[in-house]
This record gives C-alpha cells, sequence and structure tokens, in this order.
C-alpha cells in the first residue's frame, strides 16, 4: 500500500508539472522578457496617476495561476510598447486598498490608465494578440 501511495504522489506531481509546462508553452512570447516593476501606495498615485504617458497596471496576486500564466505574456507585450506605454504591476495581497479603490473582484485584471484616469479594467488572462489590442486603443486615446 505505501508504494502505491508514492506512486500515485509521484504520478500527480508529473501530471502537475505536464499541465503547468501546458500552460506556459506556445504563448507566442519571449521568455526573456525583463520582469514588470511592482508599483504601491503612495508610489502608484506619482507613477500611474501623474504619468503623462498612458499606463498598463496588472492587478495580480502571487497565488493566481492565470496571473502567473499572463505575466511572462504581458511582459514581452509591454516591452513591444515601452517607449509609449509604462506596464505595472499591483500585488493585490500587499496593497489591497489600491485593488478596493478600482474595484478589483477578480484576478488578473488590467487597469488602462491614461492621464490619470481609467479608461478600462479589463478582467482575465489575455494572450498576446489581445494585449497589443488593448495597448494599440491606449494609444489610439486622444
Amino acid at each position: 500500500m505505501r508504494h502505491a501511495t508514492h506512486f500515485l504522489t509521484i504520478t500527480t506531481i508529473i501530471i502537475a508539472a505536464v499541465m503547468l509546462s501546458a500552460c506556459t508553452a506556445n504563448t507566442g512570447t519571449e521568455s526573456n522578457a525583463p520582469a514588470i516593476a511592482t508599483v504601491g501606495g503612495a508610489e502608484f498615485d506619482t507613477v500611474v496617476l501623474a504619468s503623462s504617458q498612458p499606463v498598463v497596471v496588472d492587478f495580480y496576486a502571487d497565488w493566481c495561476g492565470p496571473c502567473k500564466v499572463q505575466a511572462p505574456i504581458l511582459a514581452s507585450v509591454g516591452q513591444e510598447f515601452a517607449d509609449q506605454v509604462h506596464t505595472l504591476k499591483v500585488d493585490i495581497d500587499a496593497d489591497p486598498e489600491l485593488a478596493q479603490r478600482y474595484g478589483i473582484e477578480s484576478i488578473p485584471t488590467l487597469g488602462l490608465f491614461v492621464n490619470g484616469e481609467v479608461k478600462s479594467l479589463e478582467v482575465g488572462l489575455h494572450q498576446a494578440p489581445q494585449l497589443r489590442a488593448l495597448y494599440q486603443s491606449l494609444l489610439a486615446t486622444p
């Protein structure tokens, strides 16, 4: 019985690793994109709301599976638009006041900010083509 339990545990670990690999594969992004800076508190107001450029804010949590899948995709697409749009992250567990301020109830949620105002909140996991469209929509805002 003991060997059967170990076999099931090892099998479960292997299946979980394969599933995680499948979730992160074929995203169409480079895995070597730089990490996105995390902001919070008063820094948020200075960096996001006072920005002269549009800002994409990724509201996330470390325990969130879809957030982990989206992070490298967002980093890659954010790098493509780095000269025109800032991309930042807010950890909702470390900064629940910001999540409450913007009504974040589900993660991942992307906050699209222009001239210090929320243009839209986009809930859910976004693939690279969807993210590019969101970034382009920010650039089209007068």
